[in-house]
């Protein structure tokens, strides 16, 4: 359990429109009310008890909001900057330090999430940090985090801007953190770094314990009139609330190859991948409807011994990097590296086995509805096999065959779709005329 968070609140809503000219962000009105009640309500919520304010600029507006923190049954103090420090300057400055890990949010975000398993996981890990992480909608602009995909430790944190021809997998870190007392003494006092470009390197690079927690919750910053009012809108709709990791979502289960990108036969070099035609916006529709969008795919050029399982994965990055480009993002990607039948030249004998995750065995779709408490019988399977059909119908989803790639013609099962569809973008146009998913998917996080 975290008892104690950091909430750094130096910003300013002057961005945000003639009423917000002379408050922080922290105070901007998000619905009914200010957007730091939000926050100190969640907080709350997850049992925490002590809550430092990082503040500057118009602290005293913030103070005299908070108090001290009795309406929310917190305790809360305040460390005022004379001169901004930064995102990580200013948790060294904290006198008293923590004592005992704790959290670090910040004030200009919205949010609904599971605290509580966050720390879980920090805990488990034995971490010396651990980063909320999500895929967005501009990787390019965006830090990027690369992290080990047995174990979720962070190995690199690219900055960018990224290199031209530099596919890197779509993870940001979120400006949500766990942090133990001991990544501040990396930082000399009064000293002005940020948590990004230079606590979390330095850390990775003193051989710190750094780890991802992936989510799909809700997390938006107001930092703009635009988002403010995306937030507001998901405030009424009930998405905010919807979002809670205890409520069992929807899915778009996609297939990859024939689908999301052109079929090759045994797609194994990351050059050979080109994205079809209105993909990216179906996936963008996806996206901005609020459902969950995960790929679900057979890779058997692993087994056959084309590639390895890093090929496989720089393949995956480089399809997330194409999205993004054009505004859209998957929230997950599973795939099976084995294959059944032997007798290949060149074939890898490790993965030459009969698994639970080749569809259309049902393993993969198991693991991501772990992951995501997903509610199947409300989700959708796009594909362009019978495999994908058999895979869908077998886990009791909804199946949409598209013409694109194989288009069905595989004939491998005696299995028909609940609808057919030229393509993604004319499913996901179907998908989204017959239902409504009941929270949303997490939406972009400005970088800092």
């Amino acid at each position: 359990m975290i008892t104690q968070a950091v909430i750094i609140a130096g910003g300013r809503g002057s961005r945000l429109g003639q009423q917000a000219q002379n408050l922080p962000k922290a105070l901007v009105p998000v619905g009914d009310r200010p957007l730091l009640d939000h926050t100190l309500s969640l907080l709350q919520r997850h049992s925490v008890r002590e809550v430092v304010f990082c503040t500057g600029h118009l602290s005293e507006k913030i103070e005299t909001y908070v108090g001290d923190g009795s309406s929310w049954g917190l305790r809360v103090s305040y460390s005022k900057e004379p001169s901004p420090l930064g995102t990580a300057g200013c948790l060294r400055r904290i006198d008293p330090a923590p004592a005992s890990d704790f959290l670090v949010v910040y004030a200009d975000l919205l949010m609904e999430l599971d605290l509580s398993a966050i720390a879980q996981a920090h805990r488990e890990n034995q971490a010396d940090a651990t980063l909320l992480v999500h895929p967005n909608g501009h990787p390019y602009d965006s830090d990027l985090v690369d992290m080990d995909p047995a174990t979720e430790q962070i190995r690199e944190i690219f900055r960018k801007p990224h290199p031209p021809g530099k596919w890197r997998a779509n993870l940001v870190s979120a400006a949500v953190y766990i942090l133990h007392p001991r990544v501040l003494t990396l930082l000399a006092p009064a000293e002005k770094a940020d948590c990004a470009h230079d606590l979390f390197p330095r850390a990775l690079a003193a051989g710190y314990r750094l780890f991802g927690y992936r989510t799909a919750e809700y997390l938006k910053d107001i930092g703009t009139p635009e988002r403010l009012r995306e937030a507001e809108d998901d405030l009424r709709s009930s998405r905010v609330s919807s979002s809670r990791r205890c409520k069992p979502r929807p899915a778009v289960f996609l297939d990859r190859d024939g689908v999301i990108n052109r079929e090759v036969d045994l797609l194994h070099d990351p050059a050979e991948l080109d994205l079809l035609p209105g993909a990216s916006e179906a996936i963008k529709r996806l996206n901005e409807a609020g459902w969950l969008t995960v790929v679900v795919t057979n890779q058997p050029v692993v087994a056959r011994g084309l590639c390895d399982e890093n090929q496989v994965r720089n393949i995956h990055a480089k399809m997330e990097w194409l999205l993004g480009s054009e505004g859209a993002f998957v929230d997950a990607i599973y795939y099976c590296p084995h294959h059944p039948a032997a007798g290949y030249a060149g074939e890898n004998a490790a993965y030459k086995v009969a698994c639970g995750c080749r569809k259309p065995a049902l393993g993969l779709i198991e693991t991501a509805a772990r992951d995501y408490n997903i509610d199947i019988g409300s989700s959708y399977f796009v594909g362009d096999t019978t495999t994908d059909l058999q895979t869908g119908r077998a886990a009791g989803m909804t199946s949409v065959l598209v013409r694109t790639g194989y288009g069905g013609t595989d004939k491998k099962y005696d299995v028909s779709p609940d609808h057919i569809a030229t393509d993604l973008f004319e499913a996901v146009e179907w998908i989204r005329m017959h239902s409504a998913p009941s929270s949303p998917s997490l939406s972009p996080v400005s970088q800092r």
